[in-house]
């Protein structure tokens, strides 16, 4: 399975809490393979506004990840 990308959107949207409230209802195995493409301390920032806890990895450079493909 290949990894799936999600954009966070909007800073003031509800994507960032229907994803969140999402991730709980998903298996392990499928979790590893998500990619929240936004920025890092903006997620922090509104999953602690909403009162939500999620594990966090901050990827620094793209050449951290491997065999991330995108769609053209």
């Amino acid at each position: 399975m290949k990894n799936i990308c999600i954009i966070t959107g909007e800073p003031k949207s509800i994507n960032l809490e229907i994803i969140a409230k999402s991730w709980f209802s998903l298996n392990n195995k499928i979790r590893k393979k998500i990619i929240l493409i936004g920025d890092y301390n903006l997620i922090k920032f509104e999953l602690k506004k909403i009162n939500i806890k999620l594990p966090l990895n901050q990827i620094k450079s793209i050449n951290e990840k491997d065999k991330i493909n995108f769609l053209k």
